[in-house]
């Protein structure tokens, strides 16, 4: 191989670097997956908090009719 051909000495230390961390983290079990738009636990807080929601308007409904049917016409 001509000079022109051989990788710089740094440049071969960085190829070897980035194949030991691609080791640790396939041993790690680290991997790039693509993140969802909308994550499961957003989707659960969000049902969670509309059943809230839907709980609390309905107590009040039924709070506020006892109230005002027991009021004299």
């Amino acid at each position: 191989m001509s000079t022109t051909e051989k990788l710089h000495p740094i440049v071969l230390q960085l190829e070897a670097i980035e194949g030991r961390l691609g080791r640790i983290e396939k041993a790690l079990g680290v991997e790039d997956q693509p993140k969802t738009l909308i994550r499961k636990r957003t989707i659960v807080m969000v049902v969670v908090l509309l059943m809230f929601a839907i709980g609390l308007m309905l107590g009040i409904n039924y709070v506020l009719n006892e109230l005002l049917s027991a009021l004299p016409v």
